[in-house]
């Protein structure tokens, strides 16, 4: 006896046996995939790009943007990455805890009552004032560290009005820290408002600028073995600004800072974001889906539903605006997105049946989806999309077309 007979299934809800995907699914019917292998590639590609001289820092704050941090840090490291960088120290931790022995800086502000705990993990801290290197000396002393082993680096806001010190505050801020006999100035650093942009100009602006601040601190004796201001856009399209070191972040999922970024390298996507559908059903002229009526049939139609809604961070605002993918058609998502659920109108495809997958992100027969696509339906940029698939969402892992491990809320299993 078939399954659909075991169950009593109907032409219209039938089971899809096979379920026709290219590996099961997590234990939930709605993953995230991870190539780590395009991770490795792209950053690869990106050391091509930036020349053997000058370090790739991978960016993976923000739970890896997305992807799961220690899984992308590893693949970035296989990929020729010398550094890892994060924004906050309880990501730093969450690396050294994995076995990630490489150096990890912290780029955003680090309070004084987390030092300790950055020196005893070995995280390198962003300074733009003394009150948190002045923590860190203690902090130093007191774990009986040798003189100077402790690395810092300064950080200088030449435009973007974000964190750093001002540039009149940089060569007092260099004088201070040096007089931490446990700390060293490692490196200098400063990021771009807008790399990304069509008119380079106001990023040659800044980096004029972080150059003059290097030269004025160099001839007052202090030396950085590590110069840095690159992030993806001006690692891309600036050489000028490679300087030491780059610092790249969402070109490792397979994305650009901006989707039209000229003279951008071939990058492979690394992310696909997939559900099964979970319910097929029917409904008449005049009939509604979801909350509020907000979409009404304006003919017969066949409706599927996917597990996946705003609480695994697809947005509420993609309510009959976004589109994914069944049997490599595109249909639309009708009526609200609802917090674990969203229905989609499949009567262009009625041969679709429960089980059977649908691509959110990703590639599905001779179309795709990028995150790209989804961000401009809701008026936002990839960052966002990714950063927002939230942990429920399992993650899997494949390295070579082959899953590696699955990780969800409850465990991380090793596949191979």
């Amino acid at each position: 006896m078939s399954a659909s007979e075991m169950l009593g299934a109907d032409p219209v809800h039938p089971v899809n046996a096979d379920v026709r995907l290219g590996a099961p699914f997590s234990g939930r019917p709605a993953e995230v995939e991870v190539d780590l292998s395009a991770v490795a590639a792209n950053v690869r590609r990106m050391k091509e790009l930036v020349g053997p001289r000058c370090r790739l820092m991978a960016v993976v704050k923000a739970d890896g943007y997305g992807l799961g941090a220690v899984w992308v840090a590893r693949a970035a490291i296989e990929g020729g990455a010398s550094a890892l960088a994060v924004a906050c120290v309880d990501e730093g931790i969450e690396l050294r805890r994995a076995g990630h022995d490489v150096p990890v800086l912290v780029m955003s502000y680090v309070p004084p009552e987390e030092a300790e705990a950055a020196v005893r993990n070995r995280l390198t801290v962003v300074l733009h004032r003394t009150r948190t290197a002045a923590a860190l000396e203690e902090a130093a002393a007191r774990l009986g560290l040798a003189p100077r082993s402790v690395p810092v680096h300064l950080k200088v806001d030449t435009g973007l009005g974000r964190f750093g010190c001002a540039p009149d505050e940089l060569l007092s801020l260099a004088e201070q820290v040096s007089r931490f006999p446990h700390l060293r100035m490692e490196g200098l650093m400063t990021h771009f408002a807008s790399s990304d942009a069509t008119d380079l100009s106001y990023t040659r602006e800044q980096l004029a600028l972080f150059n003059h601040l290097r030269t004025q601190t160099e001839d007052a004796g202090f030396r950085f073995d590590l110069v840095h201001a690159a992030n993806s856009g001006a690692a891309i399209r600036l050489p000028e600004a490679r300087l030491d070191m780059v610092r790249v972040g969402i070109v490792l999922s397979g994305y650009l800072p901006s989707p039209a970024l000229a003279g951008a390298p071939q990058l492979k996507r690394a992310v696909t974001v997939r559900a099964r559908l979970a319910r097929v059903f029917r409904v008449g002229v005049g009939s509604s889906v979801g909350y509020g009526r907000s979409w009404v049939a304006e003919r017969p139609s066949l409706i599927g539903l996917i597990p996946i809604g705003y609480a695994d961070g697809y947005r509420r605002a993609l309510s009959n605006v976004g589109q994914v993918l069944v049997r490599g058609r595109r249909c639309a998502v009708v009526g609200r997105v609802s917090m674990d659920q969203t229905a989609i109108d499949i009567t262009d495809v009625p041969s679709a049946v429960e089980g059977d997958e649908v691509v959110v992100i990703g590639r599905q027969g001779d179309d795709e989806i990028t995150a790209d696509e989804v961000a401009q339906w809701v008026g936002t940029i990839s960052y966002e999309v990714l950063c927002g698939l939230a942990r429920r969402l399992p993650r899997r892992y494949i390295r070579n077309g082959q899953p590696v491990a699955v990780c969800n809320l409850l465990e991380c299993a090793i596949l191979s």
